[in-house]
């Protein structure tokens, strides 16, 4: 376990790090405002998630979701 620190920015990409690695990515909330999608790497072999958003409001994102069989909850605050 570590600490992951994400920046979202408005261009709809975003820099994750966590442990030392870093990686880049881009993001997407759906029209119902429900979920949130990001997608790390280059083209087709990138990888995707999706992720239920619990709470957003302008200084913080929960979000909870199944990541390689475990359940997770996150806490991004601003």
């Amino acid at each position: 376990k570590g600490a992951l620190s994400m920046t979202f920015k408005e261009d709809k990409s975003f820099e994750s790090a966590m442990e030392g690695k870093t990686d880049k990515g881009t993001w997407a909330i759906s029209e119902d405002g429900k979920t949130l999608t990001t997608k790390q790497g280059e083209g087709d072999t990138g990888k995707e998630d999706k992720l239920t958003i619990d709470e957003l409001t302008a200084a913080k994102l929960v979000v909870s979701g199944d990541m390689g069989g475990t359940k997770m909850k996150m806490s991004f605050v601003k």
